[in-house]
């Protein structure tokens, strides 16, 4: 093996284990960020304010009012969906 073939390996299993290490620090943040909209969501259903999930959270109430409004569009969504199966 050449010196450069062998440090082309070495740079690739470099760049992989980067690589590898990125992906999941995106996938644990983007795991938690939904494990706390979902939190947030329940709690609005269960009667929590915004104001107090905002005091709560730290979040904007701004933030916390776009992850409810998300919710709501979901759910219109799905009731829609449910009913265009019905008609046809």
């Amino acid at each position: 093996m050449l010196l450069t073939e062998y440090n082309e390996k070495k740079h690739m299993r470099m760049f992989r284990k980067e690589a590898r290490e990125e992906g999941l620090k995106e996938g644990r943040e983007e795991g938690l960020k939904e494990g706390r909209n979902h939190l947030i969501k329940t709690m609005l259903q269960n009667g929590a304010s915004p104001e107090h999930l905002s005091e709560i959270t730290g979040l904007p109430l701004s933030e916390i009012n776009v992850i409810s409004q998300n919710e709501e569009n979901r759910f219109d969504l799905l009731q829609e969906a449910r009913g265009k199966r019905k008609r046809r």
